[in-house]
């Protein structure tokens, strides 16, 4: 059985695309929130990008998985300067103290010509702006972002 989807991470990004064929975002919608940093403090940084990938993925295949033509794509970046552990702790304006701020840009491809693009835009642009979906997506993404043993620090 081969790999459907590729997770890459560079540069404090993790993505999820297609294994096969081009990650192409022709449709992107981008959202940012915060995240209480007591939440994630602890947590394998990698991990929380990546699962949080994994799941806003999941959900926006679920709400596009009708529309011909469509292949998810997700970037997830987190800023954690809020906290105070990196940079020269400068604060994002949009970012509440003592927080992680998580960016998103979600979309895909899309490969038929005729494809409704601004209900596409409409409906990603909703699944990312519902708080509940957030807030699962940060247990999900912290759950499996805990320390495992054998871990490297």
């Amino acid at each position: 059985m081969t790999a459907r989807w590729r997770i890459t991470h560079e540069d404090d990004v993790a993505r999820i695309a297609p294994a096969r064929g081009p990650a192409r975002m022709d449709l992107a919608v981008h959202a940012a929130w915060d995240v209480p940093a007591p939440r994630v403090e602890g947590l394998s940084r990698r991990r929380f990008r990546v699962e949080h990938a994994r799941q806003i993925r999941q959900d926006l295949w679920r709400a596009l998985q009708r529309t011909r033509g469509f292949v998810p794509v997700v970037e997830v970046m987190t800023d954690h300067s809020g906290e105070g552990a990196q940079g020269d702790g400068a604060v994002d304006a949009g970012a509440e103290a003592g927080a992680v701020r998580v960016m998103v840009t979600a979309g895909g491809r899309i490969d038929a010509p005729q494809a409704p693009r601004a209900a596409m835009e409409e409906t990603v642009h909703a699944l990312l702006s519902n708080p509940e979906n957030r807030r699962r997506w940060r247990r999900h993404a912290a759950r499996r972002a805990r320390p495992r043993p054998g871990d490297a620090l």
